[in-house]
């Protein structure tokens, strides 16, 4: 079946993840500078809500794709706080 109502969004970065009431909630957010010197903020701009188990079976996929990544050399194995995510400042 087609679904002719599927939306595409960007992101750039997860600025938050919490679980409550058997759901997993991950908020995205986009980088915007307030003025043109300014550091980019992460500004929030999704909430994706998915049950646990939801959540649980998309791992695996998630990790085959990272070791992917890895592997074509797209991405380098590095400490977390070296990657500059506000998850982990």
């Amino acid at each position: 079946m087609k679904d002719k109502s599927m939306e595409h969004l960007f992101v750039d970065a997860v600025s938050e993840v919490s679980v409550g009431a058997g759901v997993v909630r991950i908020v995205f957010g986009v980088q915007r500078k307030a003025s043109k010197d300014a550091k980019p903020e992460l500004t929030q701009t999704l909430s994706l809500n998915i049950p646990i188990e939801g959540f649980a079976n998309s791992m695996p996929s998630l990790q085959g794709l990272i070791d992917k990544l890895l592997k074509d050399g797209v991405l380098k194995t590095r400490d977390a706080k070296q990657l500059g995510s506000p998850n982990f400042n």
